[in-house]
């Protein structure tokens, strides 16, 4: 009995693979007459590692042009490196009705514009709303539900309409921030 197996034309009565992604295999059986016989499997493979997100987004009262803010933490007295702004809660939110959150992170913000998250494999091949919140800021969502993938990046800042409701207002150099919290105290 000979076998052959596709895709690769491997031969032999068992293979070993390791697809880089889903692969259907197929073997087909040839005995000494000539009578064949073919048979189908399925290989899935899961991405066990996290899904990796960056947004860049600038905040409007931290912003002090050319495409940087203040780092703000060190203004607090808070440990942290020279770069680093400002912590910020980037959700995950189901891209149909009732908008769910699905995810959360929270991270630094860095003076840059630019958040690092990490989500799980799951988020991968999945559209969801990207909503970002800082103590100081309005919540701003993305304009559309974004679909993930094991690296997946979002700007806010190069144009107003990638928040819903065009939220976001120019701070300059071609660049928008979402918007400061400003509350004022009578009395």
């Amino acid at each position: 009995m000979t076998y052959v197996w596709q895709p690769g034309s491997l031969s032999g009565t068992s293979i070993t693979v390791s697809p880089a992604s889903t692969t259907t295999y197929t073997v087909t059986g040839t005995n000494a007459n000539g009578c064949t016989n073919t048979s189908t499997r399925l290989v899935t493979v899961n991405n066990c590692g996290n899904s990796q997100l960056t947004v860049k987004v600038y905040h409007q009262g931290y912003y002090n042009g050319a495409g940087t803010m203040v780092p703000t933490l060190q203004n607090q007295g808070q440990p942290n490196g020279p770069a680093d702004c400002d912590t910020v809660i980037v959700r995950l939110h189901n891209a149909s009705a009732p908008y769910a959150q699905a995810h959360s992170f929270k991270g630094v913000l860095q003076t840059d514009g630019n958040v690092v998250c990490t989500f799980p494999p799951a988020v991968n091949g999945q559209s969801y709303y990207i909503a970002v919140r800082n103590r100081n800021a309005i919540e701003t969502w993305s304009a559309n539900p974004v679909l993930m993938s094991a690296v997946t990046n979002y700007n806010f800042s190069n144009a107003i309409n990638k928040a819903y409701g065009s939220n976001q207002i120019l701070v300059g150099g071609g660049f928008c921030a979402i918007y400061m919290v400003i509350s004022i105290r009578m009395g």
